[in-house]
């Protein structure tokens, strides 16, 4: 973590700091069996706020993670400033919506900080085995919703978001 002084050139994202972390709550997710990877594997993570909210198919988008890669000649730059910002380059990104984060209850925040992180997985090939590097390390990457995941979470959180209540709703005829 660092100093937001030395990031006032950042317009659309802040670096979290104090009690709402989500680094606090990510630190003890990783000790659950279904998220061991992430501590086992020496998965780095680190985060960020956007500051306004992004509107995706016509829904704020309260988090994402990512893999923080660039392509091209700005690869290296772009390495350089996640390192600056946080000190190491990190595996994943996740961005939360700062507006929401800083609002929502300690549940909510781990729901959907849990569902990010259900969204890290070990790559397979294409004959689907797992995936690992030359040294022997397993690969992880970035893969989309499933239901396994979905019901993963509600059974754990319950309809914590308005659009898994409507769901739910739906799905049960009401």
């Amino acid at each position: 973590m660092t100093d937001n002084t030395d990031l006032e050139f950042l317009t659309a994202y802040n670096v979290p700091e104090g009690d709402a972390h989500p680094a606090i709550i990510f630190e003890r997710l990783i000790d659950l069996p279904e998220h061991q990877h992430f501590r086992d594997d020496g998965i780095a993570v680190e985060f960020l706020y956007r500051i306004a909210p992004k509107i995706k198919a016509g829904k704020q988008q309260l988090g994402m993670m990512a893999l923080p890669t660039v392509q091209g000649q700005f690869k290296d730059l772009f390495e350089q400033l996640l390192c600056q910002f946080f000190g190491r380059m990190p595996h994943f990104l996740c961005i939360l919506d700062q507006e929401f984060w800083l609002a929502a209850d300690q549940v909510t925040r781990e729901a959907l900080l849990e569902h990010e992180l259900c969204h890290v997985r070990q790559e397979v090939t294409k004959t689907g085995e797992l995936r690992f590097d030359q040294d022997g390390n397993p690969v992880y990457g970035i893969v989309g919703h499933d239901i396994e995941e979905f019901n993963y979470i509600v059974r754990k959180y319950g309809a914590w978001q308005p659009d898994i209540a409507a769901f739910i709703s739906a799905a049960s005829g009401e």
